[in-house]
């Protein structure tokens, strides 16, 4: 089995991360693996469904949701526009001169759910 860094479920790592992605201050390059990583698991996310009904319906609703988010991420596949070398220096800065930063922001948006999300899953009870 390949490592699995399992840093990214503790809190600490979440709520850092929340606060990149409100900032709109995440890299370029690893939105796009999580895309496309989103991308490639989105139906292990659907199969792990008749699991998580067996817990409770809250867990079942917040399972969906969580579902819902990834396959919005994933939806993004196929469409990261081509950077000229000349503008490649300036996909992550957060300027008008950027020529993705539209499409940079739409995955960091998606990306900040995501975590949201993430958090509501796995602590529950301090999210009502």
């Amino acid at each position: 089995m390949p490592h699995v860094d399992k840093s990214v479920l503790e809190k600490l790592w979440l709520e850092s991360s929340l606060v990149t992605f409100r900032k709109n201050n995440s890299k370029y390059l690893p939105l796009l693996q999580a895309m496309n990583t989103s991308f490639t698991r989105l139906d292990d996310f659907r199969h792990v469904l008749p699991l998580v009904v067996a817990l409770s319906p809250k867990h079942t609703m917040q399972w969906l949701v969580l579902t819902d988010k990834i396959r919005l991420l994933a939806e993004n596949y196929g469409e990261n526009p081509e950077v000229s070398i000349d503008k490649q220096h300036l996909i992550d800065k957060n300027t008008v001169d950027n020529p993705i930063l539209e499409y940079k922001t739409a995955l960091n948006f998606r990306m900040l759910e995501i975590i949201e999300e993430s958090i509501c899953w796995l602590y529950p009870s301090e999210n009502g």
